[in-house]
Protein backbone atom coordinates (compact mmCIF):
# COMPACT_ATOMS: atom_id res chain seq x y z
CA UNK A 1 0.00 0.00 0.00
CA UNK A 2 3.14 2.63 0.80
CA UNK A 3 4.36 1.58 -2.31
CA UNK A 4 1.54 1.55 -4.86
CA UNK A 5 -1.70 3.01 -2.88
CA UNK A 6 -2.19 5.06 -6.28
CA UNK A 7 -2.69 1.63 -8.26
CA UNK A 8 -4.77 -0.16 -5.90
CA UNK A 9 -8.54 -0.77 -5.80
CA UNK A 10 -8.74 -2.57 -2.23
CA UNK A 11 -11.90 -4.24 -0.78
CA UNK A 12 -12.90 -5.43 2.51
CA UNK A 13 -15.81 -6.47 4.29
CA UNK A 14 -17.55 -8.91 6.69
CA UNK A 15 -18.53 -10.85 3.60
CA UNK A 16 -18.49 -10.81 -0.17
CA UNK A 17 -14.43 -9.74 -0.50
CA UNK A 18 -13.27 -12.63 -2.06
CA UNK A 19 -16.44 -12.57 -4.94
CA UNK A 20 -16.27 -8.73 -5.35
CA UNK A 21 -12.56 -9.12 -5.92
CA UNK A 22 -12.54 -11.54 -8.00
CA UNK A 23 -15.04 -10.02 -10.37
CA UNK A 24 -13.57 -6.57 -10.59
CA UNK A 25 -10.77 -8.33 -11.64
CA UNK A 26 -12.39 -10.47 -13.88
CA UNK A 27 -13.61 -7.53 -15.64
CA UNK A 28 -10.35 -5.89 -15.60
CA UNK A 29 -9.07 -8.84 -17.21
CA UNK A 30 -11.65 -8.77 -19.77
CA UNK A 31 -11.20 -5.29 -20.75
CA UNK A 32 -7.39 -6.78 -21.48
CA UNK A 33 -6.15 -4.12 -18.56
CA UNK A 34 -2.80 -5.46 -16.87
CA UNK A 35 -4.56 -6.36 -13.85
CA UNK A 36 -2.91 -8.16 -10.70
CA UNK A 37 -5.14 -9.95 -7.99
CA UNK A 38 -3.55 -10.18 -4.44
CA UNK A 39 -3.66 -10.50 -0.72
CA UNK A 40 -6.57 -12.20 1.32
CA UNK A 41 -7.93 -14.26 -1.86
CA UNK A 42 -5.46 -16.38 -1.10
CA UNK A 43 -2.24 -14.42 -3.05
CA UNK A 44 0.83 -12.90 -0.75
CA UNK A 45 1.10 -9.58 -2.10
CA UNK A 46 4.57 -9.75 -1.95
CA UNK A 47 4.41 -12.93 -4.25
CA UNK A 48 3.22 -10.74 -7.35
CA UNK A 49 5.68 -7.52 -6.50
CA UNK A 50 7.87 -8.45 -9.57
CA UNK A 51 4.75 -7.85 -12.16
CA UNK A 52 3.27 -4.43 -11.11
CA UNK A 53 4.96 -1.95 -13.26
CA UNK A 54 3.61 1.55 -13.32
CA UNK A 55 0.12 0.74 -15.07
CA UNK A 56 -0.83 -2.51 -13.12
CA UNK A 57 -4.40 -2.07 -11.67
CA UNK A 58 -3.76 -3.75 -7.97
CA UNK A 59 -6.81 -5.74 -6.85
CA UNK A 60 -5.95 -6.30 -3.33
CA UNK A 61 -8.24 -8.37 -1.30
CA UNK A 62 -7.83 -7.17 2.66
CA UNK A 63 -8.97 -8.73 5.39
CA UNK A 64 -9.37 -6.84 9.03
CA UNK A 65 -6.29 -8.59 10.23
CA UNK A 66 -4.37 -7.03 7.20
CA UNK A 67 -6.05 -3.48 8.02
CA UNK A 68 -5.11 -3.39 11.43
CA UNK A 69 -1.40 -2.15 11.49
CA UNK A 70 -1.66 -0.57 8.11
CA UNK A 71 -1.06 3.52 7.67
CA UNK A 72 -1.66 3.80 3.84
CA UNK A 73 -5.01 3.37 2.38
CA UNK A 74 -5.78 2.00 -1.30
CA UNK A 75 -6.79 5.22 -3.86
CA UNK A 76 -10.35 3.18 -4.20
CA UNK A 77 -11.37 1.41 -0.84
CA UNK A 78 -14.54 -0.92 -0.82
CA UNK A 79 -15.98 -1.75 2.55
CA UNK A 80 -18.82 -4.38 1.78
CA UNK A 81 -20.40 -4.45 5.11
CA UNK A 82 -19.63 -5.10 8.53
CA UNK A 83 -21.31 -7.53 10.60
CA UNK A 84 -19.97 -9.15 14.43
CA UNK A 85 -16.74 -11.72 13.00
CA UNK A 86 -13.55 -12.64 14.46
CA UNK A 87 -14.55 -11.89 18.10
CA UNK A 88 -11.77 -14.36 19.48
CA UNK A 89 -9.44 -12.15 18.19
CA UNK A 90 -10.28 -8.77 18.75
CA UNK A 91 -10.91 -7.49 22.24
CA UNK A 92 -14.29 -5.98 21.35
CA UNK A 93 -16.40 -5.44 18.02
CA UNK A 94 -15.71 -1.82 18.25
CA UNK A 95 -12.12 -2.86 17.75
CA UNK A 96 -12.71 -5.26 14.79
CA UNK A 97 -14.96 -2.46 12.79
CA UNK A 98 -11.94 0.44 13.44
CA UNK A 99 -9.39 -2.01 11.83
CA UNK A 100 -12.36 -2.46 8.77
CA UNK A 101 -12.05 1.12 8.49
CA UNK A 102 -8.54 1.22 7.93
CA UNK A 103 -9.60 1.44 4.42
CA UNK A 104 -10.92 4.77 3.94
CA UNK A 105 -8.92 6.29 7.48
CA UNK A 106 -5.83 7.22 5.27
CA UNK A 107 -7.29 8.46 2.13
CA UNK A 108 -7.40 11.76 1.05
CA UNK A 109 -9.51 14.08 -1.00
CA UNK A 110 -8.95 12.83 -4.73
CA UNK A 111 -9.16 8.85 -3.35
CA UNK A 112 -12.32 7.38 -3.97
CA UNK A 113 -14.47 5.40 -1.30
CA UNK A 114 -17.62 2.97 -1.66
CA UNK A 115 -19.61 1.92 0.01
CA UNK A 116 -23.55 0.33 1.30
CA UNK A 117 -25.54 3.12 2.24
CA UNK A 118 -27.61 1.06 4.47
CA UNK A 119 -25.13 -1.07 6.80
CA UNK A 120 -25.62 0.85 10.09
CA UNK A 121 -21.66 0.51 11.27
CA UNK A 122 -20.31 2.03 8.21
CA UNK A 123 -22.85 5.29 8.84
CA UNK A 124 -22.06 5.26 12.27
CA UNK A 125 -18.19 5.10 11.43
CA UNK A 126 -18.25 7.88 9.22
CA UNK A 127 -20.19 10.02 11.09
CA UNK A 128 -17.67 9.57 14.02
CA UNK A 129 -14.42 9.24 12.22
CA UNK A 130 -14.95 10.79 8.88
CA UNK A 131 -13.14 10.53 5.57
CA UNK A 132 -11.25 12.26 3.45
CA UNK A 133 -12.38 10.82 0.35
CA UNK A 134 -14.72 11.28 -2.55
CA UNK A 135 -17.76 8.96 -0.64
CA UNK A 136 -19.81 7.12 -2.91
CA UNK A 137 -22.14 5.08 -2.00
CA UNK A 138 -25.10 2.54 -3.05
CA UNK A 139 -28.11 0.69 -2.53
CA UNK A 140 -30.69 -2.00 -3.93
CA UNK A 141 -33.23 0.33 -4.86
CA UNK A 142 -32.91 4.41 -5.41
CA UNK A 143 -32.94 6.53 -2.30
CA UNK A 144 -32.17 10.34 -2.14
CA UNK A 145 -28.25 10.65 -2.24
CA UNK A 146 -27.08 7.21 -3.39
CA UNK A 147 -24.95 7.23 -6.72
CA UNK A 148 -25.46 2.96 -7.28
CA UNK A 149 -28.46 1.20 -7.39
CA UNK A 150 -30.61 -1.43 -9.36
CA UNK A 151 -33.72 -0.90 -10.99
CA UNK A 152 -35.70 -3.45 -13.67
CA UNK A 153 -32.53 -5.72 -13.53
CA UNK A 154 -30.55 -2.53 -14.81
CA UNK A 155 -27.45 -0.73 -12.96
CA UNK A 156 -26.98 2.81 -12.52
CA UNK A 157 -24.55 4.70 -11.29
CA UNK A 158 -23.85 8.69 -10.49
CA UNK A 159 -20.13 8.93 -12.04
CA UNK A 160 -18.58 11.84 -13.16
CA UNK A 161 -22.13 13.91 -12.66
CA UNK A 162 -24.19 11.72 -15.08
CA UNK A 163 -26.04 8.22 -15.06
CA UNK A 164 -24.04 5.71 -16.37
CA UNK A 165 -26.65 2.53 -17.32
CA UNK A 166 -25.65 -0.66 -17.24
CA UNK A 167 -27.47 -3.77 -18.72
CA UNK A 168 -26.28 -7.19 -18.39
CA UNK A 169 -25.70 -8.90 -21.58
CA UNK A 170 -27.72 -12.65 -20.13
CA UNK A 171 -28.87 -13.64 -16.71
CA UNK A 172 -26.31 -13.47 -14.02
CA UNK A 173 -25.05 -16.68 -12.38
CA UNK A 174 -24.49 -14.80 -9.45
CA UNK A 175 -27.65 -14.96 -7.07
CA UNK A 176 -29.31 -13.29 -3.72
CA UNK A 177 -29.44 -9.91 -2.86
CA UNK A 178 -26.53 -9.95 -1.42
CA UNK A 179 -24.55 -10.62 -4.65
CA UNK A 180 -26.45 -7.41 -5.87
CA UNK A 181 -24.73 -5.30 -3.54
CA UNK A 182 -21.15 -7.14 -4.42
CA UNK A 183 -22.12 -6.56 -7.85
CA UNK A 184 -23.04 -3.18 -7.51
CA UNK A 185 -19.83 -2.62 -5.32
CA UNK A 186 -17.73 -4.21 -8.59
CA UNK A 187 -19.57 -1.89 -11.25
CA UNK A 188 -19.07 1.49 -9.29
CA UNK A 189 -14.89 0.53 -9.14
CA UNK A 190 -14.48 -0.67 -12.59
CA UNK A 191 -15.67 2.63 -13.81
CA UNK A 192 -13.40 4.04 -11.71
CA UNK A 193 -10.63 2.06 -13.52
CA UNK A 194 -11.62 3.42 -16.34
CA UNK A 195 -13.97 0.35 -17.68
CA UNK A 196 -16.81 1.12 -19.88
CA UNK A 197 -20.17 -0.06 -19.57
CA UNK A 198 -20.39 -2.15 -22.80
CA UNK A 199 -17.03 -4.05 -21.28
CA UNK A 200 -18.77 -4.55 -17.80
CA UNK A 201 -22.06 -5.64 -19.53
CA UNK A 202 -20.70 -8.43 -21.22
CA UNK A 203 -18.31 -9.64 -18.96
CA UNK A 204 -20.78 -9.82 -16.07
CA UNK A 205 -22.56 -12.66 -17.12
CA UNK A 206 -19.13 -14.90 -17.26
CA UNK A 207 -18.39 -14.58 -14.09
CA UNK A 208 -18.30 -17.87 -12.50
CA UNK A 209 -19.55 -18.35 -8.70
CA UNK A 210 -16.32 -19.05 -6.05
CA UNK A 211 -16.58 -22.43 -4.70
CA UNK A 212 -18.32 -22.68 -1.45
CA UNK A 213 -20.41 -19.49 -1.77
CA UNK A 214 -23.74 -21.04 -2.90
CA UNK A 215 -22.23 -23.98 -4.74
CA UNK A 216 -24.74 -26.04 -6.80
CA UNK A 217 -23.63 -29.82 -6.08
CA UNK A 218 -26.34 -30.75 -8.30
CA UNK A 219 -29.90 -32.81 -8.11
CA UNK A 220 -28.67 -35.94 -6.39
CA UNK A 221 -31.56 -38.93 -6.28
CA UNK A 222 -34.46 -36.60 -6.69
CA UNK A 223 -32.94 -33.72 -4.04
CA UNK A 224 -30.72 -30.46 -4.62
CA UNK A 225 -27.88 -29.60 -2.66
CA UNK A 226 -25.70 -26.40 -1.77
CA UNK A 227 -22.52 -26.20 -0.63
CA UNK A 228 -22.13 -22.22 1.22
CA UNK A 229 -19.49 -23.51 3.97
CA UNK A 230 -18.49 -20.14 3.20
CA UNK A 231 -21.19 -18.33 5.44
CA UNK A 232 -19.93 -18.00 8.95
CA UNK A 233 -21.90 -15.52 10.40
CA UNK A 234 -25.48 -15.50 10.79
CA UNK A 235 -26.54 -12.82 8.49
CA UNK A 236 -24.78 -15.17 5.59
CA UNK A 237 -26.78 -17.54 6.26
CA UNK A 238 -30.06 -15.83 6.55
CA UNK A 239 -28.79 -14.31 3.01
CA UNK A 240 -28.75 -17.81 1.55
CA UNK A 241 -31.94 -19.26 2.88
CA UNK A 242 -33.50 -16.31 1.37
CA UNK A 243 -32.02 -16.74 -1.57
CA UNK A 244 -32.92 -20.24 -2.27
CA UNK A 245 -36.94 -20.98 -3.56
CA UNK A 246 -37.37 -23.39 0.03
CA UNK A 247 -35.21 -24.72 2.15
CA UNK A 248 -35.91 -27.96 3.83
CA UNK A 249 -32.92 -29.52 5.47
CA UNK A 250 -30.20 -26.64 6.98
CA UNK A 251 -27.22 -27.79 8.28
CA UNK A 252 -25.87 -25.07 11.06
CA UNK A 253 -23.71 -25.10 13.43
CA UNK A 254 -19.28 -25.24 14.32
CA UNK A 255 -17.23 -22.83 16.16
CA UNK A 256 -17.80 -20.00 18.64
CA UNK A 257 -16.15 -16.68 17.92
CA UNK A 258 -18.72 -15.04 20.61
CA UNK A 259 -21.22 -13.90 17.75
CA UNK A 260 -24.59 -12.89 18.87
CA UNK A 261 -27.13 -15.58 17.79
CA UNK A 262 -30.13 -14.18 18.95
CA UNK A 263 -31.62 -12.72 16.02
CA UNK A 264 -30.66 -15.60 14.07
CA UNK A 265 -32.47 -17.94 16.53
CA UNK A 266 -35.59 -15.91 15.73
CA UNK A 267 -35.20 -16.49 12.16
CA UNK A 268 -34.78 -19.96 12.55
CA UNK A 269 -37.68 -20.37 14.73
CA UNK A 270 -39.89 -18.47 12.13
CA UNK A 271 -38.86 -20.57 9.12
CA UNK A 272 -39.97 -23.44 7.62
CA UNK A 273 -37.05 -25.56 7.55
CA UNK A 274 -38.03 -28.97 8.19
CA UNK A 275 -34.93 -30.60 9.76
CA UNK A 276 -32.45 -28.43 11.24
CA UNK A 277 -29.13 -30.49 11.68
CA UNK A 278 -26.62 -29.04 14.14
CA UNK A 279 -23.09 -29.36 15.40
CA UNK A 280 -20.32 -27.62 17.40
CA UNK A 281 -20.93 -25.32 20.00
CA UNK A 282 -22.91 -23.15 18.17
CA UNK A 283 -24.83 -26.11 17.15
CA UNK A 284 -25.68 -26.25 20.87
CA UNK A 285 -26.12 -22.69 21.45
CA UNK A 286 -28.54 -22.64 18.55
CA UNK A 287 -30.64 -25.66 20.24
CA UNK A 288 -30.63 -23.89 23.56
CA UNK A 289 -32.19 -20.70 21.79
CA UNK A 290 -35.42 -22.67 20.05
CA UNK A 291 -36.50 -24.33 23.20
CA UNK A 292 -38.27 -21.51 24.03
CA UNK A 293 -39.00 -20.98 20.88
CA UNK A 294 -42.33 -21.97 18.40
CA UNK A 295 -40.33 -24.06 15.93
CA UNK A 296 -41.98 -26.54 14.46
CA UNK A 297 -39.33 -28.30 12.50
CA UNK A 298 -37.40 -31.05 13.54
CA UNK A 299 -33.78 -30.67 15.34
CA UNK A 300 -30.65 -32.66 15.35
CA UNK A 301 -27.46 -32.00 17.48
CA UNK A 302 -24.60 -34.14 16.07
CA UNK A 303 -20.86 -34.37 17.16
CA UNK A 304 -20.06 -36.51 14.06
CA UNK A 305 -20.14 -34.75 11.27
CA UNK A 306 -20.00 -37.23 8.98
CA UNK A 307 -22.92 -38.70 10.12
CA UNK A 308 -24.73 -35.51 10.31
CA UNK A 309 -24.51 -35.35 6.51
CA UNK A 310 -25.59 -38.50 5.30
CA UNK A 311 -28.71 -38.22 7.85
CA UNK A 312 -29.19 -34.95 6.28
CA UNK A 313 -29.02 -36.63 2.74
CA UNK A 314 -31.82 -39.24 4.13
CA UNK A 315 -34.31 -36.84 5.63
CA UNK A 316 -34.45 -33.98 2.80
CA UNK A 317 -37.52 -35.12 1.01
CA UNK A 318 -37.98 -35.77 -2.54
CA UNK A 319 -37.51 -32.33 -4.83
CA UNK A 320 -36.36 -30.61 -1.52
CA UNK A 321 -33.40 -28.64 -1.08
CA UNK A 322 -29.77 -29.43 1.46
CA UNK A 323 -28.05 -26.35 2.21
CA UNK A 324 -24.29 -26.46 4.13
CA UNK A 325 -24.75 -23.04 5.47
CA UNK A 326 -23.39 -23.08 9.22
CA UNK A 327 -23.29 -19.58 10.00
CA UNK A 328 -20.21 -20.24 12.23
CA UNK A 329 -16.37 -20.18 12.03
CA UNK A 330 -15.17 -24.06 11.13
CA UNK A 331 -11.99 -24.29 13.29
CA UNK A 332 -12.88 -26.52 15.86
CA UNK A 333 -12.68 -29.51 13.41
CA UNK A 334 -11.51 -28.32 10.37
CA UNK A 335 -8.59 -26.17 9.06
CA UNK A 336 -10.87 -24.11 7.11
CA UNK A 337 -13.85 -23.22 5.49
CA UNK A 338 -13.10 -25.35 2.40
CA UNK A 339 -11.87 -28.47 4.16
CA UNK A 340 -15.51 -28.35 5.81
CA UNK A 341 -16.84 -27.76 2.31
CA UNK A 342 -14.88 -30.21 0.40
CA UNK A 343 -15.77 -32.96 3.16
CA UNK A 344 -19.96 -32.17 2.61
CA UNK A 345 -19.29 -31.88 -1.18
CA UNK A 346 -17.78 -35.46 -0.68
CA UNK A 347 -20.35 -37.06 0.96
CA UNK A 348 -23.08 -35.60 -1.05
CA UNK A 349 -21.10 -37.10 -4.20
CA UNK A 350 -20.18 -40.20 -3.15
CA UNK A 351 -23.94 -41.19 -1.78
CA UNK A 352 -25.07 -40.83 -5.18
CA UNK A 353 -22.34 -43.06 -6.49
CA UNK A 354 -23.78 -45.56 -3.95
CA UNK A 355 -27.15 -45.22 -4.71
Amino acid sequence: LELFRHQVTGITGTKGKSTTSSLIYHILSSARKDTVLLGNIGIPAISLIDRIRPETSIIFELSSHQLEDVKHSPHIGLLLNIFEEHLDHYASFEQYQQAKFNITRFQNQDDIFVYPANNIHIQNLLRDEGTKAICMSYSLKYQGNIDGWWENNCIYINFGKEIRRIVPENQLELQGEHNRLNILAACMACLQNGISEKVIERALPLFKPLPHRMEYLGAINGKYFYNDSIATIPQATIAAIQTLPKVDTLIVGGYNRGINYQHFIEFLAQSSIQYLMLTGEVGKIIQEGLQTKSYKGEVRFYEDFKQLVEDAISLTPQGGTCLLSPAAASYDRFKNFEERGNLFKKIVISSNKCN
